[in-house]
């Protein structure tokens, strides 16, 4: 992925989510 969207509020956000769901 291109480095700025790694960095973009919407990855963060994705990231976010995504450590709210149980493993």
């Amino acid at each position: 992925l291109p480095a700025d969207f790694r960095g973009s509020a919407v990855m963060r956000r994705v990231i976010e989510i995504v450590g709210r769901m149980p493993v």
